[in-house]
């Protein structure tokens, strides 16, 4: 019976040490458990640090993207405001050199018109000196003694002039 005691004994003592040793590997294994679950969450955190850090990221591009296309569209219509400033600037002159040149025109009509005028007038005057001329030189005899009485009226070919008044 003593070595029954004594086996049971040992049995039992096996029995705690087994327990003790079972528990020992619970604890570790619970602490491995809640290390491996600590881990777990630092990565989780880190991961979602990191989609934030990317989303960040994202939306810091897409704005920077939003601004270098506006900057594009600013661009874009301060180039279509140039070229139409430019356009209307070379229509004005274009109307401007119209201008001027109606106006040259206009200056060459009017000085050809003063000049026909002009020259109208000469010829009015000169068929009105040619008609005088023709009233004042008639042909009439003239006598030597005629020539000395009357200087002024007569010309050097013996012609007398008759002026009419």
């Amino acid at each position: 019976k003593k070595d029954e005691d004594k086996k049971g004994d040992d049995d039992e003592e096996e029995k705690k040490k087994e327990n003790k040793e079972e528990k020992k590997e619970e604890k570790k294994d619970d602490k491995e458990k809640k290390e491996e679950k600590k881990d777990e969450e630092k990565k989780d955190e880190e991961k979602k640090d990191e989609e934030k850090k990317d989303d960040k990221e994202k939306k810091e591009e897409k704005k920077d993207e939003e601004k270098k296309d506006e900057e594009k569209k600013d661009d874009k219509e301060k180039k279509e405001e140039k070229k139409d400033e430019e356009k209307k600037d070379e229509e004005k002159k274009d109307e401007e050199k119209k201008d001027e040149e109606k106006k040259d025109e206009e200056k060459k009509d009017d000085k050809e018109k003063k000049e026909e005028k002009k020259d109208e007038e000469k010829k009015d005057e000169e068929k009105k000196d040619d008609k005088e001329e023709k009233e004042e030189k008639k042909d009439c005899l003239l006598y030597t003694s005629d020539a000395a009485d009357d200087l002024l009226c007569v010309d050097l070919g013996g012609r007398r002039i008759i002026k009419k008044k």
